[in-house]
């Protein structure tokens, strides 16, 4: 079996959310409650924090998490989890987002025996249906289009904006007239996936929507798709807190 490694991209500067990782819930920092749910995958052989703060690694210190200091060149949690590789042994990587505050570890592990399955894959990612018409308008919930391949499906396309764009949307967008599928901000790579990731120059449509995945796509790669079924909670800006504090 493949080496897995997890890994919980944590920066201090987030440009939407300053200070996002060590937001306080209930006495405990954001990024706890996501290391805690992410040590209950099973497949997973290693589990670190991966920063290039000094705050962010000492409060990971303070909970028990193994910690890999980064450089501040990353942009994105690729480019972080790729120079985690370039540091640890490992076949397969686990990009867990620091924001992840609600995901089931029995998806992580589907998807990564359905990752394991296709030869040749190098990229892979979750997603679930949307249900909620506010998500499929809210900018911050980003969409997916799936498409039919030989071994399974995969994203067609991510956007913030609604996917699909109904030609009768002046009556309202609505999620229930056809299916919709919302980004979980967890992704698979192969180690070879990442040295690619890592090569390639920030992509015309990466910048325009800031959507790292979007790299692989403008670069003629295939991203794997795993459907869950349930929810997941991200924290993408401040009225996420509320809700959140229920969850942690």
């Amino acid at each position: 079996m493949p080496a897995v490694v997890g890994v919980i991209p944590a920066r201090l500067n987030s440009k939407r959310f300053p200070a996002k990782a060590l937001l306080p819930l209930n006495g405990k920092p954001l990024l706890y409650y996501v290391w805690r749910q992410a040590r209950r995958i099973v497949a997973l052989d290693r589990l670190v924090i991966a920063t290039d703060s000094k705050q962010i690694a000492q409060a990971a210190n303070e909970f028990g998490a193994e910690i890999v200091m980064t450089s501040k060149r990353p942009r994105n949690g690729s480019e972080r989890t790729a120079e985690v590789a370039q540091k640890l042994a490992g076949d397969i990587f686990v990009n867990i987002q620091g924001d992840n505050l609600v995901f089931s570890p029995r998806w992580i592990e589907r998807a990564l025996a359905e990752f394991i399955a296709i030869r040749g894959s190098k990229f892979h990612t979750l997603v679930t249906r949307i249900t909620d018409d506010a998500d499929l308008a809210d900018p911050s919930r980003v969409k997916v289009a799936l498409i039919k391949t030989e071994s399974g499906a995969a994203a067609g396309w991510f956007s913030r904006a609604a996917l699909p764009y109904t030609h009768d949307a002046e009556n309202g967008i609505n999620c229930k007239r056809t299916r919709c599928y919302k980004h979980i901000g967890i992704y698979l790579y192969r180690r070879s996936g990442l040295k690619l990731y890592q090569s390639w120059p920030m992509g015309v449509y990466e910048k325009a929507e800031s959507l790292e995945q979007l790299r692989i796509l403008e670069n003629g790669h295939q991203i794997g798709v795993t459907v869950v079924r349930g929810k997941s909670k991200e924290i993408d800006s401040a009225r996420d807190i509320t809700g959140a504090l229920r969850v942690a």
